[in-house]
C-alpha cells in the first residue's frame, strides 16, 4: 500500500509552527527538568530529555496546554525576570514598573495576566546569574516605588534542590480570548484586539530588544538590602494574641492561629504576615519562630509551599540574607 505524501503547504506550516516556537522558548528558557501544565489538570510535570520543546510548541498550537516555566535552570542562573501585579491597583502599578526600566533604556514587556493581573517582562541576551536578576528587578522596584510582592526569579539561588516558583508564559493558544498577550501600550480603558501584538511580530520585537548581561549587573550592584531591625532583647513567649485592630484581619486570625493558610493564597499571605509581625515590633528571631508555626500547623499542602519558602518572606520583609 503506497503511503501518500504530506501536501507541501502542511508540511510548509508545521515548519513555521517549530521555528515560531523555538524562538518563543529562546526568549523564557530556564528549567528543562520541570513545568507547571494545565493538560489535563494544573499540575506540576517532571519532564524527560526533550520534552520541554514539545510542551512550548503545544503551548503555542494546541488548546488547553499552556504551561509555566520555572526560571532556575541549575538552581542559579536564569535568562528573564518577571514581576506580577495582581492586586486592584495592578495596571497602573505595572506600567509604572515598565517605566522605570525604560529609564535606563531596558526594554520591558506588560502583559495582560492569566486572570486580572498583569506581568511585566525583561529579557536578557544571555545566561545570568539568579542574582543578577532578582537584585536587577528589586532595584527597579525601588526606583519606581512600586513594591516587588512577586519578582521572579524568586530566589537567587535554589539550595536544597527544590524547583523553585514558576510563571505562566504568555500566548498560549486560547482563540479569541484577550489575556495573556503583550500589549503595545498602556490603554485608555479596555485593551481591545488592535493594542496587542500578535505573537509572531512580539516574538521579533523581543528578541531584537533583548537587555546585554552587564548592563543588568550595573543594576543589581545598585540595589542593597535594606539593614536589620534593631534585636529587642526579648525572648519569644508563644503570644500570637496580639493584631487587633489590622485592616487585613484574615492575616490577624492566622497570626491568632484561628485561621489555616489556604493553598492559593500562601504566597501572599505569607509575606502579609511577615509584614504584620514586623509591625508589632517583633524582632527577625521571633518572626521565624512564629512563620514555622503557622506553616507547620496551619498550612495546607505543605510538599509543594517548603519551609524555606515562607521563611524567605521574612527574610525579604527585614532586609537580610541569612
Amino acid at each position: 500500500m503506497t503511503t501518500e505524501p504530506t501536501p507541501l503547504h502542511v508540511v510548509l506550516a508545521i515548519d513555521e509552527m517549530e521555528q515560531r516556537a523555538d524562538l518563543f522558548y529562546e526568549l523564557f528558557e530556564g528549567r528543562e527538568d520541570v513545568a507547571f501544565t494545565d493538560n489535563p489538570h494544573p499540575h506540576q510535570q517532571k519532564l524527560d530529555e526533550g520534552e520541554m520543546d514539545q510542551s512550548v510548541f503545544d503551548h503555542l498550537h494546541v488548546a488547553g496546554s499552556s504551561i509555566g516555566i520555572y526560571p532556575l535552570e541549575g538552581g542559579n542562573r536564569c535568562r528573564w525576570i518577571c514581576s506580577d501585579f495582581d492586586t486592584s491597583e495592578a495596571e497602573a502599578l505595572a506600567w509604572r514598573y515598565a517605566e522605570a526600566w525604560e529609564y535606563y533604556g531596558i526594554q520591558a514587556w506588560v502583559e495582560t495576566s492569566r486572570s486580572k493581573g498583569y506581568h511585566v517582562w525583561v529579557f536578557a541576551d544571555d545566561w545570568m546569574s539568579g542574582t543578577i536578576a532578582r537584585r536587577a528587578g528589586l532595584w527597579v522596584h525601588e526606583l519606581a516605588g512600586v513594591e516587588a510582592i512577586e519578582l521572579n526569579p524568586k530566589q537567587e539561588l535554589l539550595e536544597d534542590g527544590g524547583y523553585g516558583n514558576c510563571v505562566r508564559l504568555p500566548y498560549p493558544h486560547e482563540p479569541g480570548r484577550l489575556r495573556q498577550a503583550v500589549l503595545k501600550y498602556q490603554p485608555d480603558g479596555p485593551a481591545n484586539e488592535s493594542q496587542f501584538y500578535d505573537v509572531d511580530t512580539w516574538i521579533g520585537k523581543a528578541h531584537s530588544m533583548r537587555t546585554p548581561v552587564h548592563e543588568l549587573q550595573r543594576l543589581a550592584a545598585m540595589w542593597k538590602p535594606k539593614p536589620p531591625p534593631p534585636m529587642t532583647g526579648r525572648e519569644y513567649t508563644g503570644d500570637r494574641t496580639g493584631g487587633r485592630g489590622e485592616s487585613n484581619n484574615h492575616i490577624v486570625q492566622i497570626f491568632r492561629g484561628e485561621e489555616d493558610v489556604k493553598k492559593g493564597e500562601r504566597d501572599t499571605v505569607f509575606f502579609t504576615l511577615a509584614n504584620h509581625i514586623r509591625g508589632l515590633g517583633m524582632d527577625i528571631d521571633e518572626a521565624m519562630t512564629v512563620v514555622r508555626e503557622v506553616w507547620e500547623t496551619q498550612t495546607e499542602d505543605k510538599e509543594s509551599f517548603p519551609l524555606h519558602v515562607a521563611v524567605e518572606k521574612i527574610r525579604r520583609v527585614y532586609g537580610v540574607n541569612r
